[in-house]
């Protein structure tokens, strides 16, 4: 077999295609910092697949991220924007699910200056909304969200706020608020 082919076979199945289900990458050259940085520069879109590895080695810290940093909303409309464009609705679809998978640590509190706070919740609720930045103009992507996140399509009528908030209905009030609050946060567009 051809070495070089056998390599571009390897990183195919380490990483995945771009079109294709979500794997959980092993080698990948980004970490979860670089997420911002890439999306921010004119490469983007030719990292597309490092950019989805990373979101799905360590969802929790890309929500962290773009939820906490300077420039993290703008950044992550672009990603789900650039991966419906891609055709890659379902696989943005199966790394949301990764993100809220849990949704005992959704709705772990966490005492911080003076009161209970909701940080996973939030982060995941702040990426949620960005997301639907996407989607909620695009039926025929949200079907493909929907099939790669497990979840139902939304109805007729049914906006994707409401729609997509129906994942925090497992979390207690105060986490469902903060992720329900977060969510309309990462939606904002300027």
């Amino acid at each position: 077999m051809n070495p070089l082919f056998y390599s571009f076979g390897l990183m195919l199945l380490v990483l995945g295609p771009i079109s294709g289900g979500a794997v959980r990458a092993e080698n990948v050259s980004l970490r979860p910092e670089d997420f911002i940085p890439v999306i921010q520069s004119r490469a983007m879109t030719e990292r597309l697949d490092e950019l989805a590895a990373v979101f799905e080695n360590d969802p929790e810290a890309v929500a962290s991220l773009v939820d906490n940093e300077i420039g993290g909303r703008i950044a992550m409309q672009r990603y789900a924007r650039a991966m419906v464009e891609a055709g890659a609705a379902a696989r943005l679809g199966q790394q949301w699910a990764l993100l809220i998978a849990d949704p005992d640590s959704l709705g772990r509190p966490v005492f911080q200056d003076g009161g209970v706070r909701f940080p996973l919740a939030a982060n995941a609720g702040f990426a949620t909304g960005a997301m639907m930045t996407a989607l909620k103009d695009d039926q025929e992507a949200a079907e493909r969200f929907a099939r790669g996140a497990g979840i139902s399509t939304p109805v007729a009528g049914e906006a994707a706020s409401e729609w997509l908030m129906k994942a925090a209905a497992p979390l207690s009030r105060p986490a469902r608020a903060a992720f329900g609050s977060a969510m309309r946060a990462g939606a904002h567009q300027e």
